[in-house]
């Protein structure tokens, strides 16, 4: 209702505003929501829906997700193999975050060609020999880090019976404020 919207802005304007911090209603009054099409990723008999940039989040979950798609599937009955594959997946997303994917976000490309480009075989079959690699050899040499300071991941899952479940995650950059009355944890 109109009336619990404005009960949550005044209280994000009194828990951000002066002195806390430097939202205003002003920021608030000139606010735009927008609804950016998501990166649609057809998984077997599901179509899994992730957040397209200006996140790289989205991206990197659909890499991960196409590196592990051809896995045997005895691995997955395995916690340990699973383990494994899942960290090796997390470690090539992570080098192609670094080396490939964050300076596509941050690139004047419109969405659809920043997101063809990394669903495509080309670019997903470019990092399947660092995956292979990884799971043989281990991981030999240290991960690599990205410049940025910090990195959120919100993921919300929703099922044919329309329960959701979300996780927000950041590693120093979410402020642990939830916004009261709503379960929101207010981001950055």
């Amino acid at each position: 209702s109109a009336e619990s919207l404005s009960s949550i802005h005044s209280t994000l304007e009194s828990d951000f505003g002066p002195p806390f911090g430097q939202l205003t209603a002003t920021d608030r009054d000139h606010a735009t929501i927008g609804t950016p099409a998501p990166v649609v990723l057809p998984l077997g008999e599901y179509e899994v829906h992730l957040n397209p940039p200006p996140t790289s989040g989205g991206l990197l979950v659909a890499l991960g997700l196409r590196l592990v798609e051809g896995v045997d599937p005895a691995v997955w009955q395995n916690p340990a193999d699973s383990m494994v594959h899942f960290l090796a997946a997390m470690a090539v997303t992570q080098e192609a975050r670094v080396h490939t994917v964050d300076e596509l976000v941050r690139s004047a490309r419109g969405n659809e060609e920043i997101i063809a480009h990394v669903l495509s075989p080309s670019f997903i079959n470019s990092w399947r020999p660092r995956f292979q690699e990884i799971l043989r050899d281990g991981l030999k040499d240290s991960i690599a880090t990205s410049p940025d300071p910090g990195h959120t991941t919100h993921v919300s899952v929703v099922d044919a019976r329309g329960m959701a479940c979300t996780i927000t995650t950041s590693n120093g950059e979410g402020c642990s404020h939830v916004v009261p009355h709503t379960g929101v944890v207010a981001n950055n």
